[in-house]
């Protein structure tokens, strides 16, 4: 088990790790790749990230938090930690990660109107649309809208589908989004600031 383990721990790269055991079908690696709180997950983040691993969040899996770090630091974003905590916190409020959910939330949280504090991040998923940004396999739609309006609405009447980040960054069902508006200067889509926008 171990040998399987010390040759899997070279595969840093999640994408050629999840190749790799595709295309080498062991039950071992299937199992520890599969299971989202396995050891391997553990021994990845201890390895190469040792000193990010007293900030993962309870609510994420190792596997998912690996993949965050990894994406996060190849985009030299790791060291910015509101940025970095920011991340994690948008992963949590989402029911479910799908393959490219990271990258996209990454892409959200460095976005100047984010970082300039000009919108907040309103995440969710929409099979149908054919216009906007759709990030990965889950369908993720990421407008940037100003979510203030969240003080005046009382969550409880509306039913378990939006969940809200100490950020004020929400997911929510698209039925939902016309309650928070588009954000002075800002692209809802696209982010960015311009003070053209209205």
């Amino acid at each position: 088990m171990s040998h399987d383990i010390d040759h899997l721990l070279e595969i840093n790269n999640p994408l050629h790790l999840a190749k790799y055991c595709e295309e080498h079908q062991n039950e071992l690696s299937n199992d520890l790749f599969n299971d989202s709180n396995s050891i391997l997950w553990k021994s990845f983040i201890e390895i190469y990230f040792l000193d990010k691993a007293k900030y993962k969040k309870k609510n994420l899996s190792l596997k998912d938090y690996y993949i965050y770090l990894y994406y996060i630091h190849m985009f030299n974003q790791c060291n910015h930690f509101k940025t970095f905590m920011r991340g994690q916190d948008l992963l949590c409020i989402l029911p479910r990660i799908y393959d490219g959910d990271i990258i996209a939330v990454i892409h959200a949280i460095t976005n100047i109107a984010i970082t300039s504090k000009q919108a907040n991040i309103v995440m969710y998923r929409d099979q149908k649309e054919k216009n906007l940004p759709i990030y990965g396999n889950g369908y993720l739609v990421i407008q940037y809208r100003n979510t203030d309006s969240l003080k005046k609405i009382n969550i409880d009447e509306l039913d378990s589908d939006i969940f809200v980040s100490e950020n004020n960054d929400i997911y929510i069902k698209k039925t939902y989004l016309e309650l928070f508006k588009v954000a002075k200067y800002v692209h809802p889509y696209y982010g960015t600031c311009n003070r053209f926008l209205v």
